[in-house]
């Protein structure tokens, strides 16, 4: 089974595969340690700043608390849901070591993203048999267009295709037109999934309180895998 597969596995890919040395890049994908918490604060608080915390009834979030809550998060992985460090990978240049870009999946039997509250059960994505979730990916602003964000799509579909995972897929704000062509050109295809009411409810909620009016639906959009 897929939870099998990745319980046997988790610990011999941590070792290996916490240092993918991308050669010509500059730049190499690793597992985050405590020590690049606050890096990846920063990218998320960067690579979201349009999209911050914005409830209109609280005020707007700035960019200090918005890494704190993804630190605070990362934390919290570490300390209580170990194997959720080994589902993520940052871009870590080699020159300078500064974290460039970080990709976040939900693999079968994780948590949900937890910068959103101490549960992560609001954002926890109802995976499907056989199904990886991209939680987030990020990179800085200055390092976009560099590759850094395709690279980082590949290790996804390939730590996907370890798991034994026939599809890989994620959530786009609808209004982001640039993002959904992207992942078009990736593989990516737009699926139409029924969910009830009372769930597209509570994401347009969401989403409206905490983003603002210009992001209230998301896309769903797979890509199929192959072994």
């Amino acid at each position: 089974s897929i939870n099998a597969t990745m319980a046997a596995q988790d610990g011999t890919r941590q070792m290996e595969a916490s240092h993918e040395h991308l050669p010509g890049n500059g730049y190499a994908l690793e597992v985050p340690t405590a020590a690049d918490f606050l890096a990846i604060g920063t990218v998320s608080a960067r690579a979201f700043a349009e999209k911050r915390f914005r409830c209109f009834c609280l005020p707007l979030e700035g960019p200090d608390a918005a890494a704190k809550s993804t630190v605070k998060a990362y934390e919290t992985y570490l300390t209580h849901h170990p194997q959720k460090l080994a589902h993520c990978r940052v871009a870590r240049e080699h020159s300078s070591g500064t974290i460039l870009g970080v990709c976040q999946l939900q693999c079968p039997g994780d948590v949900g993203d937890l910068r959103f509250g101490p549960s992560g059960s609001a954002l926890l994505h109802r995976l499907k048999p056989g199904e990886a979730y991209i939680e987030w990916i990020g990179v800085l602003p200055e390092s976009s267009g560099c590759g850094v964000g395709s690279r980082l799509l590949a290790w996804a579909d390939s730590f996907a295709v370890e798991l034994g995972c026939n599809c890989i897929s994620l959530e786009v704000m609808t209004r982001n037109r640039d993002a959904i062509r992207l992942y078009k050109r990736k593989g990516y295809l737009v699926q139409h999934r029924r969910e009830s009411i009372i769930d597209l409810m509570f994401t347009a909620c969401f989403l409206w309180c905490f983003l603002g009016c210009r992001y209230c639906s998301l896309t769903y959009m797979e890509k199929p895998l192959s072994r």
